[in-house]
């Protein structure tokens, strides 16, 4: 029943909002007038009546003053309702159009956040969104190195190499359960070499690397597996491989 009452009332309000901006007049040639008819369903966050409105405002005034405003607040309405790719696709045109305007960080911020709410949290999925992220705030970083936006686009990039990370083990162990130790150890080799700050991780991934090095050793001597078969048996002799199974094996008892 009060579910019932609160889509009524909703229902009302917006009516009578509608009905408002009906008979409210608006010089159509004025582009102040025009914009803040626009933007009013924005302010009382009806995003989904803002977004047409405001779109008709930049259609009609290309060139006024509140055309770049305009511009991020169609960014904002998608973003409100959670859609993130059109919002990422305005965002991303206003940093590029805009290079100098105060808000262009706050554009290419939100262009990051986008691909963020787009990335899976889990591990086994596929990160590409979560690489986007950090890439673009890069940009940010390098662009506008005193932008307020920093702090919050490095907390969520440090999350967001972890989670590169973990994405990376999660893969290096499902080839060393399958025991596909060439994918396994160039896998393991990747988490040393390019996650180093994650203790725990590299450990985990040195003992993969030992097991598959040693592995892959064994094969190449016992002509299990063809000399191309991965880039590591064209390139590396079976001594080789064992030595590097060796080293991997003492980076692991000494973290």
């Amino acid at each position: 029943m009060c579910m019932k009452l609160i889509q009524k009332f909703s229902l009302l309000l917006f009516l009578s909002m509608q009905i408002a901006c009906e008979t409210t007049e608006v010089n159509p040639n004025d582009a102040k007038t025009a914009f803040q008819a626009a933007r009013e369903a924005y302010d009382d966050e009806y995003f989904e009546m803002a977004l047409p409105k405001l779109q008709e405002f930049r259609a009609r005034f290309p060139y006024s003053r509140y055309s770049t405003e305009a511009e991020l607040l169609i960014g904002d309405s998608y973003f409100q309702m959670d859609q993130f790719p059109e919002a990422a696709a305005v965002y991303n045109q206003f940093a590029k159009l805009h290079p100098e305007h105060p808000r262009a960080d706050f554009a290419l911020f939100r262009v990051g956040l986008c691909y963020w709410e787009e990335s899976p949290d889990d591990r086994d999925r596929d990160q590409e969104f979560t690489t986007k992220a950090i890439d673009i705030w890069d940009e940010l970083l390098v662009r506008f190195p005193k932008s307020k936006f920093l702090s919050e686009a490095k907390e969520k990039q440090k999350a967001g190499k972890r989670r590169l990370a973990d994405a990376d083990h999660f893969v290096a162990e499902f080839y060393c359960k399958q025991k596909k130790w060439g994918a396994c150890a160039l896998r393991s080799m990747t988490i040393i070499e390019s996650h180093a700050q994650y203790k725990d991780l590299v450990k985990e991934a040195a003992r993969f690397g030992q097991i598959a090095f040693l592995e892959l050793a064994k094969n190449l001597e016992t002509e299990k597996i063809k000399t191309d078969a991965n880039v590591l048996t064209r390139n590396l002799s079976a001594s080789k491989l064992r030595a590097k199974s060796i080293e991997l094996g003492k980076l692991y008892s000494k973290l």
